[in-house]
This record gives structure tokens, sequence and C-alpha cells, in this order.
């Protein structure tokens, strides 16, 4: 069943319309005017909430707080964020190399979905491979190792959350975006940690750590919103939720998203012949074998101009016990599809990517203790096109810190415990080893760590920070550690230095992996081996870090960095031999499997970000990264090159011949995968009150992808992106939104499609 049979998208869309109307006859106010409000409700507001405020309620409310109306604007620029300490801190003070994309930032700006919203923030690396799929990386460390399999394009060193929830795959490594429950419209806030975290955060937390924090309901009185975008190429999207109260003081938001996006063609690229064809023409083709490219016909998605649908539903209730005790259950599920690159060999990159996953997450806190524990589970399918990559899935999270504070130092120490386990049995012949795992296979961690805060003379701090992770496989235990010290000079000057080391974790293909594909059925089969004593990557930071506001309403951050990175992991060609299979014929048999090569990537790096609040109607940013990456000690032979070899020097049954590692296979190059220079910037403009115009531009220099059977290059571009929206009523919008303005179509991803101009008008309802 196809999820457009499953959900109709006018279905959904009445469905959420006829809703908000039904709850809005009955809702009762959800705002007070500035006068009427508390202290604590003030704090609430956001920056750019003050700033649609006339210039008297923004005096009214600086008075509450004993400032002038300029410092409140200047108090909101700086926003809090707790990723970087697990506490709340304004991110004037952060410690580390830090961004905050507010809920504002995020519907001013215009994007469609969360991977898009991080082109908003510096040092994230973000690129379209299909109309709203996205590969995003930060600082970089993509196709490492090159010349290999397109599952190396996947970032896999960087850890995704939703409100301190692990939401990173297991199966290859990386985020599948799309199987994420929650959409922009449940945002709060988005935060970003560049550079190695594990310490904080646990493994694959390497290159950095996202914390998507989702929005909470606040008060009891009900509230509605609901906003639906339509754009070309068919393009819907849809969002409802609701907030409310239950009894004397639980409260509980409810929220539903749908999105169907289109293609801008409907052909599909091919090694064979390096050019595009329709599906009706890859159904006739063969490849160099006479083989016919069975795989490769309608089976890569029965509507080519879909590029992906998903829909999702989340539940979330808040139990504040007291001041000190609270309590935070959240439930959700989320259904999707999406056309994306493949994560193996084969003459399509494309293949369809379904998933249906479900999860729970409990926090409490009491005091200076915080427990939480969450799980999820639900099937994914791989690669539609190929038997062998559907599996369940279930993954647990358990996790327990105290904060403990004497005077100036604070100490937090804590346990927690992960697993996952996927199982294909269900859907494989184990006996022929028809799936990549054939069986249940479970991976684990425990993990303990301690991190220390001090602070000295109001200016000096002093951070440390260390954690041991036990895993099972491979059976050791690794030790991460970060050391921060920051040297605030006074109110407008910080200056900062981090050494950090972090590890990734282990994943399911590289431990486990037991697959037959027969490449050629009866005459040539090709293993899949794991390994389960893979060496884990680590990589080492140091850092310097600036920030400074030269005068108010500006503020700007700079960094210095360097990462060396060790210990990858390699999928080659390792023997192949000449058999008899069960019918008395020859044949040959291939294994390529897992392995570490003593390779060392270097990266040196600089960014820049700054912020400006010219007035109450008027802010914008610039940010940019320069960065170069070094390879030493590179094996640059192609995969595919090595099994062409290996088949040449074959003569006699049962002589295997091995692929031969020679020094001179090595090269010392600079990587090019990961674009040099990367950047954007924004303004926004509030006219009469009424009006809120955003323009904003993202670009990426030029990169040559290499994978197994060729190389790539990816031009650079950029992106210039606008949305203008009228509030015809209160808190009520109607929008028009184009992406990609210029219409640059150029491939953003290696061999997948052209992304053009995509135009949207849609409606924005609060009650």
């Amino acid at each position: 069943m196809t999820i457009n049979s499953f959900l109709s998208r006018r279905w959904l869309t009445a469905l959420a319309f006829s809703a908000s109307c039904l709850v809005a006859v009955n809702a009762q106010e959800a705002t007070s005017t500035v006068s009427e409000m508390t202290s604590e409700q003030i704090q609430q507001l956001s920056y750019n909430d003050l700033l649609q405020l006339s210039l008297e309620d923004l005096i009214t409310v600086a008075n509450k707080f004993g400032m002038s109306a300029d410092e409140m604007l200047e108090y909101f620029l700086n926003k809090d964020i707790v990723a970087a300490s697990k506490k709340a801190e304004k991110s004037m003070e952060s410690p580390l190399s830090s961004t905050v994309i507010s809920k504002e930032q995020i519907e001013r700006s215009g994007v469609t979905n969360i991977p898009e919203a991080l082109r908003l923030a510096p040092g994230v690396i973000v690129r379209e491979k299909t109309p709203g799929n996205y590969d995003v990386h930060v600082r970089g460390y993509d196709n490492i190792p090159s010349n290999n399999i397109l599952t190396y394009s996947e970032n896999m060193l960087t850890l995704l959350m939703i409100d301190n929830r692990p939401v990173y795959s297991y199966a290859f490594g990386g985020t599948f975006w799309e199987t994420l429950p929650i959409e922009v419209s449940d945002v709060e806030r988005i935060e970003i940690i560049r550079g190695p975290s594990s310490a904080l955060y646990g493994p694959n937390a390497v290159s950095g750590a996202i914390n998507i924090i989702t929005k909470k309901a606040t008060s009891k009185s009900v509230a509605v919103s609901f906003d639906n975008a339509l754009g070309n190429n068919n393009t819907n999207i849809a969002n409802i939720a609701s907030t409310f109260g239950i009894g004397n003081k639980l409260l509980a938001r409810v929220s539903g998203n749908y999105q169907w996006n289109g293609r801008f063609q409907n052909d599909f690229f091919t090694f064979y012949d390096s050019r595009y064809h329709t599906q009706d023409f890859l159904e006739i083709t063969k490849d160099k074998d006479g083989m016919y490219l069975k795989e490769n016909a309608s089976d890569i998605e029965p509507n080519p101009r879909r590029a992906g649908e998903k829909f999702g539903g989340n539940v979330a209730l808040y139990y504040p016990v007291n001041d000190k005790v609270n309590f935070e259950l959240a439930a959700g599920a989320q259904k999707s599809a999406v056309l994306t690159s493949m994560l193996g060999n084969r003459m399509v990159p494309f293949s369809i990517r379904e998933s249906q996953t479900q999860y729970i997450d409990f926090k409490a806190n009491a005091g200076g203790l915080q427990a939480q524990v969450n799980y999820m589970a639900g099937d994914q399918e791989y690669e539609k096109m190929v038997k062998g990559f559907h599996i369940d899935l279930q993954s647990f999270n358990a996790n327990l810190e105290y904060d403990y504070k004497i005077q100036n130092l604070s100490l937090r120490p804590g346990v927690s415990y992960q697993q996952a386990s996927y199982d294909d049995s269900k859907y494989v012949n184990t006996a022929i080893k028809e799936g990549y795992l054939n069986g249940k296979c479970v991976l684990s961690t425990v993990a303990a760590f301690m991190r220390a805060d001090y602070t000295a003379f109001d200016k000096l701090r002093l951070v440390g920070a260390v954690r041991w992770d036990k895993y099972n496989k491979p059976d050791v235990t690794h030790m991460t550690y970060q050391f921060i010290t920051s040297y605030k000079i006074n109110d407008n000057h910080l200056v900062r230095g981090v050494y950090s080391r972090a590890n990734r974790g282990p994943f399911m293909t590289d431990t486990y992996s037991d697959f037959t594909w027969q490449r050629i059925p009866g005459a040539f089969n090709i293993l899949y081996l794991g390994n389960e004593n893979l060496k884990l990557p680590v990589m080492d930071m140091i850092e310097f870090g600036y920030r400074v506001k030269p005068v108010k309403y500006i503020q700007a951050d700079f960094e210095v960095f360097q990462t060396k990175t060790k210990d990858y992991s390699w999928f080659m060609p390792q023997s192949i031999a000449i058999k008899l299979s069960e019918s008395g014929k020859p044949m040959m048999e291939g294994i390529i499997g897992y392995d570490n090569f003593d390779m060392t990537t270097t990266q040196i790096g600089f960014s820049g970000n700054i912020q400006i609040a010219v007035n109450k109607n008027l802010t914008m940013n610039v940010f940019g990264n320069i960065q170069k990456t070094e390879l030493d000690h590179f094996y640059a032979r192609k995969a595919s090159e090595i099994l062409e070899e290996m088949v040449g020097k074959l003569q006699t049954p049962d002589q295997p011949v091995n692929n031969e590692v020679k020094d001179a296979d090595f090269v010392d190059q600079t990587h090019k995968s990961t674009p040099s220079y990367y950047g954007g910037g924004s303004v926004n403009y509030i006219f009469k009150e009424k009006w809120n115009i955003n323009t904003s531009f993202y670009y990426y220099g030029k990169q040559t992808f290499a994978m197994t059977f060729m190389d790539t290059e990816i031009p650079a571009k950029t992106l210039v992106n606008a949305k203008v929206s009228y509030n015809f009523a209160k808190e009520n919008k109607v929008f028009v939104n184009v992406r990609n303005l210029l219409n640059d179509d150029s491939n953003e991803f290696a061999f997948a499609d052209q992304i053009g101009t995509k135009f949207f008008a849609g409606v924005q309802l609060n009650f």
C-alpha cells in the first residue's frame, strides 16, 4: 500500500482545516496584552516577539526588567542555548562553537523542512538530493573514503537528537531525515554544536551535535495553529497543532504534519552510459555482461514524479509538580517514502526508501536529578529495488544525570545505556543469505561520564568532561573527553579555547553484514561480510574562538579549528575464486568486506558569523566557512578496478586471487568532496507591522565526488530565497514563498536530481 492510498493529500488538508475551525469556536484568548503580563510570561517572549511590539509596549516590557528599550532588544538578540553545556546560558557565553536557530527565524525564512532550516547556521553543509530530500554535514567529512560505495556520502559523524533523544540510523549510519516524526512547525529552536562532543552526548557526536527542541504547551488556554502551502510540481505541505490544559496542571500539545514533494524530472541517471533515462528505457537496457537491468525498472519508483511523501503525528504532555519537579511524556509515529541515493553499487544510483516508526520518550526532573528513557520501533526498507534490505528495528536509550553545585563549581555525573536490535528474518530467506543481516543483530553501549564546570573571578571559566563507552561490538571501551577554557574580558568580549576527542559508534552493516548478492545468478556471486573487530573512527580537535559585541545590536562570533581523524573503515574487495555451484557448474565468488586502513584526515578551517539588529523592524546576519581537508595515506584505488583486476588473474578453480595492497597504492591528497567555502545570510524586514519580507541566500563551492564507478564534479551554487507574508488578522497570515529564486537547477548532489525554482502560496492560521 502506498502512502497516497493510505492518506489522500486533499483529505488531510480538509480535515486539518475543519479541525482548526471546530476547535477555534470554543478557543479561549491565548495571549494577553503586555500590560497584563507577568514577568514570567514576558521572559517567554522571543526577540522576534519583541520586534512586533509597539514602542509603547516595548517600553512597558523594558520597565518590568529595569532595562532600556535598546537593552531589551540586545538581551533577546543574545539567545539562550542549552546544548553547549547542558544548562541554559546566553549564546554570548557559550564555551563551544554553537548556533541557535529560533522558531521565528524558521518561520520567516520560509524553509519547508528541518534539513533546509540548517542552512541558516554556519558550519553546516546542506545539499538537496531530490526535492525535499537533503544531505547534511557539519564541517564536511563527506565521501570519506572516496572511490567507494555511495554509503560513505552519508553523514556518519554527526549526532542528531530530538529533545535529547538520539534519532540516527544504526543500519548504515547517518540520519534519514524523512523519518523524523516532527516538522518545522513543531520546532521551538534548533541548537547546533560544531566539533567533537561525544563527552557530552555519547557516540556519533564526532563532527558535531544537532538538538531539535520541540514546542511545548505553556498555557491551559486552548490554542490551535494550522498552515498549508501549495507549490509547483504538486508539492503540498500541511501542519496542524493544538495546545490545551487537562485538569489543574497537565499541559498537552498534539500535532500532525504532511508533505508531498514533486520532482522536476521523471528520468534517472545510469552509470552504464553516464546518461539520464526514463523508466521505460531502463526496462530494456542491458549491462555490459548482457544481463537485463530488471532491478532498475519500475521498482525504482511507481510514480517517477514523486520525490518523497511523509506524514507524522506527535503528542507531548508536560506536568509540573512544583518549581523543582516536573515530568514530560512524548509519543509519536511517522510513515514515509523518499527517492534518494542508493547505499550500494548498482547501475542506477537511486532507490526508494520506505519507513514506518513509532517512539515514546519520558523525562523526569527532580531538583538536580534528570532522567530520560525512550524507545523506538518500526520497520524500514532501505532499498526497495533490492531484496534483502528490509528490517524490523528497535532502539532503547536510558540516561541518568545529577547536577550538583558547590558555590562556583558544578559537577554533573551520569550513566547511560543504549541498545539497538535489527532483524530481517521476517522478510528474507536466511538459509541462502538473502538479507544483509540474516537474523537478529544487537549493538549495545554502557557508559559513565562526568562533567565539571568552574568559574573563577566571574571571568575565567574552566570546563572538563570525560566519558567511558563500553561496546559489545567491538568489545572495547572508548574514552572521550573535552577540555574548555573561556575568559570573559568584559560584557562585550569573550575568548575561548577547546581541546576535545570523540568517537563514532558501530553500525549494523559494518559489524554484522552477511549478504550474498547474486550478481549474475548461477554464474557470479558477491559476498558482503562485516567485521566485528573494526576500529571505530576517532576525531581530535583544537579550536580557538572569539565573540564580540562591538556596538549594541551587533554580535559576532569567529572560530579557527583543526581536527585530525583516524581509524576509518573501508568496504573493498578482498578475494575472488572459481567454485562449483550446486549444479556442478563453475561460478565466480567474490568477497567484499570491511576493514581499517591507516589513513588520517586533517582539517583546518575558519568560521565567522555576524548578527545585526538595526532596529525593531530590521534584522540581518551573514556567516561563512573556509576550510581545507587533507587525506594522509589515502588508498587511491577504486573498488571496481580492484575487482576487475582480480577477475583477470583467475586461472583454476579453488585457487583464490587476493587483493594485494601495496605501498604504492597509498597517496597524500587534498579531499575535494567537501567544499572549501560555504555560508549564507538573511535580511528580515517588518513593514507597517503587517508585512514581513525575508530574503536569504546560501552558497557553497565546487566539489568533486568520487565513487566506485566514476567521478563527477558538483559546481558551485548560490541559492537565493524570498518569503513575503501579510498579517491580515491577529497572528493569521497569507504568504508567498520562493526557493531558489535564480532558478539555478544544477545538481547539488552527485548523480542526483536537478533542483529548480519552487513556488509556494499558503496560509497560516492561529486561534
